[in-house]
């Protein structure tokens, strides 16, 4: 895609809490969430030294935490939650950064493509633990 530029000025985030606890884990425990990026690269800036920054994100974070992953019932409200995550995400950035010829709908099925993997990473690994 390009670059990324990690700034308050060139990138959008976002918390959705569809789902998700807002407070810290105790220490030592792990954080039990996916994060659902939606990108886009627009030419929103430029640096000093004339190079362009060109990539919107809007990140979501979806908890796992109180699904039971080796089941098929909790696969599917897990992926739901992440297919919810990406279209809240890409629906946001459309918001905010309108783009000519850029969807929610292929926004979404990107980051929801990008999100299975590591969602697909996790499920493996709490059904292996069984």
């Amino acid at each position: 895609m390009g670059t990324r530029f990690a700034s308050s000025r060139t990138s959008l985030y976002a918390l959705l809490a569809t789902g998700c606890g807002l407070a810290a884990p105790a220490v030592g425990q792990p954080v039990e969430t996916v994060t659902v990026e939606a990108a886009r690269e627009v030419k929103v800036a430029q640096t000093v030294t004339g190079i362009p920054v060109s990539e919107i994100m809007v990140r979501s974070r979806v908890s796992y935490a109180d699904l039971d992953l080796t089941t098929d019932a909790g696969v599917k409200t897990f992926k739901d939650r992440i297919r919810a995550a990406a279209n809240g995400a890409c629906k946001e950035m459309n918001v905010r950064v309108p783009a000519e010829g850029s969807s929610v709908e292929t926004c979404a099925k990107d980051a929801v493509k990008s999100a299975m993997v590591e969602a697909d990473k996790v499920i493996a690994a709490k059904r292996g633990k069984k």
